[in-house]
């Protein structure tokens, strides 16, 4: 049967009925009217309040079926029928959330608001019109009103950490940095478990440079889901950043442990074993990831630095010349070889206590030519022009050459393994 006959068919019924009621009350058209006692009266409001909200339920039943089928429009038209109906708000706490939420998904925010608004006025202890009209103004840039309301809604939620979360993402669209760190906390301190709460404080913290700020949340949100791999990394780059390079292999450990082929943990690790001075872990850490990825000319340069520390200095460039056959332009790959000849350079002359030789000035030259090399790669241009600064001071001057003609290379002892 249609929708339509149906809903007058059930709105006559009602009416006879009431109207049988009310005859039978007051008696028969013709006679006098006697007077309706406190219960007869109650009878008579009674029914017209169930007919009256049976009308509006109708409504509310015909377009929340419309509702789930996501039919936004018929759906809409039988909602703005029942608030027409119910103009005490009788049932305003779900009409006006699924009116407005018709009218966002036909794209109509001026009319969406006007029904978030409407429900406000009638339940204005209901948060969801808060959280509702605050989204549309942060689409709309309109971060002060929602900011506004934001604060009436945590009066609602004092204990809602997505109430916090809520006026932090607007605080934060509004640059304000510092407020979205206190919001952020507060909800971190309301749901210690919410990850994403916890990711938006670590990027909040880089943001405004607070590594120690960043390392314990990081830390907080490792002891609370330990498995969490992606965040034992970030932790241990936090780590590395102020210097503690065992508390970052710690963490990198746990990773590689679960994921042996993770090649940012593998890297990272190799760096931390670096800084350490643990040489053989990180030879055998970048060996690791060479037998992964065989052609991976980064690591291929970062292993010769390994054996550069390890003093096994042949065997580095050998590393160096690897990368340079995969990519004879490749910069990093200039870049390790000079620091290669800077750092041998820089142990020979610590082992005469700081008095330099023209056998070091000459290491220091070769050093010194593999950076110019490497600064026609743009991207190593500024690291290359750096080392340039620092050894250029140490290369040999006119007058040494002149003070040791015939000699092109160095001879003594320190460097017989250069060729």
């Amino acid at each position: 049967m249609n929708l339509k006959p149906r809903i007058f068919i059930v709105y006559a019924l009602l009416l006879f009925s009431i109207s049988i009621a009310i005859m039978y009350l007051i008696g028969c058209a013709g006679t006098q009217p006697r007077q309706l006692t406190i219960e007869q009266q109650k009878a008579i409001d009674d029914s017209l309040r169930q007919a009256h909200e049976h009308q509006i339920n109708l409504n509310l039943s015909l377009g929340y079926e419309r509702y789930k089928q996501q039919n936004w429009e018929k759906a809409k038209n039988f909602f703005l029928k029942a608030s027409e109906i119910d103009t005490s708000g009788i049932k305003a706490k779900y009409l006006y959330q699924w009116l407005g939420t018709c009218y966002a998904m036909l794209n109509q925010p001026d009319s969406a608001e006007w029904a978030y608004s409407r429900g406000l006025d009638f339940s204005p202890d209901h948060a969801y019109y808060y959280t509702a009209l605050i989204h549309l103004y942060k689409i709309q840039g309109r971060l002060d009103e929602g900011l506004s309301l934001s604060k009436t809604l945590i009066e609602l939620q004092p204990d809602s950490a997505s109430s916090y979360k809520i006026r932090g993402e607007l605080y934060r669209l509004n640059q304000d940095i510092e407020s979205a760190v206190d919001s952020y906390n507060k909800a971190s301190e309301l749901n210690p478990k919410d990850q994403e709460t916890q990711q938006i404080l670590s990027d909040l913290y880089k943001q405004r440079g607070d590594i120690t700020e960043l390392i314990a949340t990081l830390e907080k949100v490792v002891e609370q889901i330990s498995d969490n791999t992606n965040k034992r990394i970030e932790l241990a780059k936090a780590y590395t950043q102020i210097g503690e390079y065992t508390k970052a292999v710690e963490q990198l450990q746990f990773v590689i442990s679960k994921e042996p082929e993770n090649i940012p943990a593998l890297e990272l690790i190799g760096d931390a074993y670096q800084n350490l001075k643990q040489y053989s872990n990180a030879i055998s850490t970048y060996k690791k990831i060479l037998g992964i990825q065989i052609n991976d000319k980064k690591n291929l340069c970062n292993l010769a630095m390994s054996y550069s520390g390890a003093e096994q200095y042949t065997t580095a460039l050998t590393q160096v010349q690897k990368a340079l056959s995969i990519d004879p332009g490749y910069g990093l790959a200039y870049l390790t070889k000079g620091m290669i000849y800077e750092n041998a350079a820089d142990k020979c002359v610590a082992k005469r206590d700081g008095k330099i030789s023209f056998d070091d000035k000459l290491v220091y030259k070769m050093a010194y030519d593999e950076y110019q090399k490497a600064k026609k790669d743009m991207q190593w241009k500024f690291d290359a022009n750096k080392r340039i600064e620092y050894v250029e001071l140490s290369i040999p001057k006119r007058e040494d050459y002149f003070m040791h003609k015939n000699q092109t290379k160095p001879r003594g002892e320190c460097y017989n393994w250069i060729q």
